[in-house]
């Protein structure tokens, strides 16, 4: 359980890391960008200095009772400390601090913050620090100081106009004791005692805060903070960057690489082909034939060799070979693969299923009047419409492609010139069944006359273009056409048409048992992909994995030598079996 959730865990970590690799340029770009941002902006500030002054509270005198100063009442004192920012930043406070310090000082750029430092249980300490920030060390000290010194100023002038407030009171009241007698009562008595109390409580009114630690120039700005600016923008455009890869990464469609590929279609890699260009020998599309020897065939070898793993038990017979679209060297890879697996002595069959827009005749050098859409149309029987092509490597070790000359083998392709010799498509005869047949006689003579150093290889090319393709694809016949193939041979290989443009695809998929896919990560998007995942989840035959096509160099990459420079050869080999 534990190895499978970590599989599931790192999959999508995984899968941020390649988006981050892909696009690492644009994250690193971005993140010089906010490093030079914040650079310049730092760099360009003003500079500022800021001092900081200390207040104390201090709980007011009793007057009743001035020797037990032992309750305190803490919701009193906490509604008073919280008040200070506000207070400090009101008109009188900001008029007594502006007297206080001069108009020189005051007409300077400046500011001023409060700071309460923080005690237990959510309360603060009675420690009140004032900030003043200003352009220079001396103007920011004067800041702090006459705020600290307005401030206090202005809570004892408050605190003794209460009282003055509450003398005036008493005093109103002991003007209506007239006579001696109503002031010979103890109410006039107390009120006279209320009243000199308030004018000792006014006498030593402090408003409750006095400075403890005025403020002294700083001797270094407080901004700008060149080393945090700088490291806010390198911040900030670092986040920007990802946010932007991963932004482009849903809008680009392209798929970037072969990690993509399989994790979109859950499928493994059983081989990679290089891509037809201008570079390869002859021109050709027969990599095979045209340098057997090469690394281009080596890499169909390869394909070979891990289809053998495939099918272990023997029970591949017939193998269908689709992509998502058209141009993705599906037919060339179905021609190469049959080409290297008759080469290698096995019975191979190569059948063009793609009725729509066929290519095996042409890369095979061969006449297309009769096929696949003949037999199935009862126009013509299997043992005429099959052409036999000789495979023969000559002594420089480039290969040529020969077929009967009954057929018109014409020049067209991009194959070599073919050898054309008095070879004829002999009579498939009865069909043995797969119990009955020996491997010294299956099939009586199909098999038999090929020149010395030369192979054989069947091919039911399309046919004539019908009117209804699907139809004939999907029909019964076919199934029977191909199953009866695949009694006489080893393998039978159906090109199929790319399985996002039409249903022949899904509706071959019942008539083979596996089916190899050819993805080029240079024509197909994800979304393309998605979708044939989707589809690919659908069909009843054995997926067997991909084939990738690359244009990596083949020295490198897909071919022998590339293996063989590095000294690993077999480790690759083996690395391709596993995918």
């Amino acid at each position: 359980m534990s190895g499978t959730s970590e599989t599931n865990e790192g999959v999508p970590i995984r899968g941020y890391l390649r988006v981050l690799r892909q696009w690492i340029w644009v994250v690193i770009g971005l993140f010089v960008v906010g490093l030079a941002a914040g650079t310049l902006w730092s760099f360009t500030r003003d500079e500022a200095y800021t001092a900081a002054a200390d207040l104390l509270y201090e709980q007011p005198i009793d007057i009743g009772n001035p020797l037990d100063q032992r309750y305190t009442d803490t919701t009193q004192r906490q509604a008073e400390l919280e008040s200070i920012p506000s207070v400090v930043g009101s008109a009188e406070v900001v008029a007594k601090a502006d007297e206080i310090m001069g108009p020189q000082t005051a007409s300077l750029d400046h500011s001023v913050s409060v700071e309460l430092e923080p005690g237990v249980d959510d309360t603060y300490t009675n420690v009140v620090t004032i900030l003043g920030t200003a352009p220079t060390a001396q103007a920011s000290a004067d800041v702090a100081n006459a705020y600290a010194d307005g401030f206090v100023e202005w809570r004892r002038e408050s605190v003794r106009a209460q009282i003055d407030q509450a003398i005036a009171v008493i005093e109103a009241r002991l003007e209506n004791f007239d006579t001696a007698a109503e002031q010979a009562t103890t109410e006039y008595a107390n009120l006279q005692s209320r009243l000199e109390d308030l004018r000792l409580l006014k006498a030593t009114a402090t408003g409750g805060f006095r400075v403890i630690q005025a403020a002294s120039p700083p001797s270094s700005p407080s901004s700008p903070d060149h080393a945090r600016n700088i490291a806010v923008g390198g911040v900030v455009g670092l986040l920007a960057g990802i946010l932007a890869a991963f932004l482009a990464a849903q809008l680009d469609t392209r798929v970037r690489d072969e990690e993509q590929v399989i994790a979109l279609l859950h499928q493994p890699v059983l081989g990679r082909v290089p891509a037809l260009n201008g570079k390869n020998p002859d021109g050709g599309v027969l990599l095979t034939l045209a340098d057997p020897s090469g690394p281009n065939a080596e890499s169909y070898r390869l394909l070979r060799s891990n289809l053998d793993f495939m099918s272990v038990e023997d029970d591949i017979r017939s193998l269908m070979i689709s992509s998502s679209l058209q141009r993705e060297h599906k037919s060339v890879t179905a021609c190469n693969l049959a080409v290297s697996l008759s080469l290698a002595g096995k019975r191979v069959v190569l059948v063009d299923g793609d009725l729509r827009s066929p290519r095996v005749h042409t890369y095979m050098n061969l006449g297309n009047a009769s096929g696949v859409s003949t037999v199935v149309a009862h126009r013509e029987s299997l043992q005429d419409a099959l052409k036999r092509v000789v495979l023969k490597l000559t002594m420089n070790g480039h290969g040529t492609v020969g077929a009967g000359a009954s057929r018109s083998t014409g020049t067209a392709g991009r194959g070599p010139k073919p050898e054309v010799e008095s070879l004829v498509a002999p009579e498939l005869g009865p069909v043995i069944t797969q119990a009955e047949c020996a491997p010294e006689r299956c099939p009586a003579g199909m098999w038999d006359g090929a020149p010395d150093n030369s192979a054989l290889l069947y091919v039911l090319t399309s046919g004539p273009l019908p009117p209804n393709p699907g139809e004939l694809v999907s029909s019964k016949r076919l199934g029977l056409v191909i199953k009866e193939l695949s009694e006489h041979a080893d393998l039978v290989i159906i090109d199929a048409p790319a399985m996002l443009i039409v249903g022949d695809t899904a509706a071959l998929a019942n008539k083979v048992d596996g089916l190899l896919y050819v993805v080029d990560p240079r024509m197909v998007k994800r979304p393309q992909l998605q979708e044939a995942a989707r589809q690919l989840g659908q069909l009843p035959c054995r997926k067997l994995g991909l084939v990738m096509v690359t244009t990596k160099s083949s020295s490198g990459y897909y071919g022998y030598r590339g293996y063989a420079e590095r000294g690993d050869y077999k480790r690759g080999d083996r690395k391709l079996g596993r995918q």
